[in-house]
């Protein structure tokens, strides 16, 4: 699916999921690290029951990807 084929909901999370551990959300997200906060953010995903528009599907694909290229 491309980018442009998403709703903004979707666009606004995947956004949200690429900064999770950089510092630009939070100075706890960094100290935390990347790969905690994917993985928080993972284990938060599999329990929410109502994402609005989001594609929740793919916003946890996308987490588990990166996750995946964290050192």
């Amino acid at each position: 699916m491309k980018t442009q084929d998403l709703n903004a909901a979707t666009k606004n999370e995947i956004s949200f999921i690429k900064k999770l551990g950089t510092g630009e959300w939070s100075t706890v997200g960094a100290r935390a690290g990347k790969r905690n906060c994917l993985r928080g953010y993972i284990r938060g995903a599999l329990l929410r029951s109502n994402w609005g528009k989001i594609d929740g599907a793919l916003a946890i694909k996308i987490a588990a990807s990166l996750l995946s290229k964290v050192r």
